[in-house]
């Protein structure tokens, strides 16, 4: 079934919080949690605590330090854990469509249906004319017209977090995808080649035309996490957390808990040489501290090149100091590249995130700005609809070939792709 992460945990601000910041390590930002609500954590900047929300949908994650699906998170204040006998309740954040229901236990995410709304003195949702928001467990597709500038700079100024997660809206086919859902059955799908032949999603689970497989019918997420490198959480070791998958390494120091990328370092991961997962659906995330250059050269921060040959990479992130600008690029099978382009911030601990959701190209950088200690995030989204070019090399952090590396502190690489796993029907 396809697994999908929930990539990240910058949100909108709420108020603030009395509660004293006391940051583990000598950082002056940190992330706390909140003990009387799950959805909601302290964010401590140089001592001072303010109250966030996480995007509907996710709990705060102590260990990892962000808001990730609430199926993923034990939260002792969960109210599906406090009081056993309850069905569900509102979210709370104002929305009229969001409510929680509690399954097996835990929290889920639900929206109520069109022209219907949660009533929370009935604890149901009810018919309602004034409940006309959209409704979604994850972000909103907005384009770049003119109409949708003041819509995306409002999205900016709260800086809502970006979870992938299934929504209410009219599922589009992946394109690409030759599955087809069977209308009269929930769990059944087949393949347009193959029509007379049935196949079945396994129990607990349904067909997604807008995923183009089997995810959970609880809306539980159902995606995998491949690598995990957090250099400050291994004793010195560069090695993955998250599964056996091999990490090699080159040229790459461990100071005072973080990863020094000089230029000729470089963290590769020979796994996904020639692997086709990058042409579905993938999440990075990089949290790094871009040092500043002696030279205005290009760095690399991500490529899947090969050693031998720059040219043939489909994937890139690459930092121009010179324009203080960071490029996201993606390459199709026909050759043609897609550009995102953001500005980036040096000596500041920021989040870098690139995802690929199987119709869209998403850029993202998430950092505290330090001269007004303000969460900015900065976000690109294009539509990219064309098979990703598979690269001979390996997924990289840092330089490739002829290609300068990053200098900077890395703190956190974390990679996840979506996998399909259907149920076939049994050969004699």
């Amino acid at each position: 079934m396809w697994v999908l992460l929930p990539l990240i945990v910058l949100l909108s601000i709420k108020g603030s919080e009395s509660q004293q910041c006391q940051c583990e390590s000598s950082e002056p930002v940190c992330f706390l949690k909140y003990e009387k609500d799950c959805k909601m954590f302290i964010f401590c900047v140089n001592g001072i605590s303010n109250l966030r929300r996480c995007a509907f949908g996710t709990f705060f994650d102590q260990e990892r330090d962000l808001c990730t699906f609430s199926a993923e998170v034990a939260c002792a204040a969960d109210p599906c854990v406090k009081e056993p006998s309850l069905k569900s309740y509102i979210d709370g954040d104002g929305h009229c469509k969001h409510f929680w229901r509690c399954v097996e236990g835990k929290s889920s995410p639900f929206c109520c249906e069109e022209g219907m709304g949660y009533d929370e003195g009935l604890n149901a949702c009810v018919r309602s004319d004034s409940c006309t928001e959209k409704c979604e467990v994850g972000p909103s597709e907005v384009s770049n017209t003119d109409d949708n500038k003041e819509q995306q700079q409002q999205q900016r100024e709260t800086t809502r977090a970006i979870v992938h997660a299934p929504t209410t809206s009219r599922p589009e086919t992946v394109a690409g995808c030759r599955l087809r859902m069977i209308r009269h059955n929930g769990r059944g799908f087949y393949h347009i080649d193959r029509e007379n032949e049935p196949l079945m999603c396994p129990e607990g689970t349904k067909f997604s035309e807008s995923s183009c497989g089997c995810v959970d019918s609880r809306y539980k997420p159902t995606c995998k996490l491949e690598v995990l490198i957090s250099f400050g959480k291994s004793d010195g070791k560069i090695e993955n957390r998250a599964t056996s998958i091999f990490i090699g390494h080159e040229n790459l120091d461990i100071l005072r808990g973080f990863g020094l990328f000089k230029g000729d370092s470089q963290i590769n991961v020979p796994f996904y040489t020639g692997n086709d997962n990058l042409s579905r659906k993938f999440g990075f995330q990089i949290r790094l501290y871009v040092l500043q250059p002696k030279t205005p050269d290009i760095q690399t921060l991500l490529s899947n090149c090969n050693r031998t040959d720059e040219q043939m990479s489909s994937l890139e992130i690459k930092l121009d100091p010179l324009q203080r600008t960071m490029r996201y690029r993606a390459r199709s099978e026909d050759g043609g590249w897609t550009e995102l382009v953001l500005p980036y911030k040096e000596k500041v601990w920021t989040n870098v995130l690139f995802i690929f959701s199987g119709t869209y190209l998403q850029a993202m950088l998430q950092y505290v700005d330090p001269v007004t200690n303000d969460v900015v995030e900065e976000v690109q989204k294009r539509p990219f609809t064309n098979t990703l070019k598979v690269s001979p090399g390996p997924l990289r952090v840092g330089g490739c070939s002829g290609m300068a590396g990053v200098k900077a502190f890395v703190d956190e690489i974390a990679v996840s792709f979506c996998k399909m796993d259907f149920p076939e029907k049994s050969r004699p």
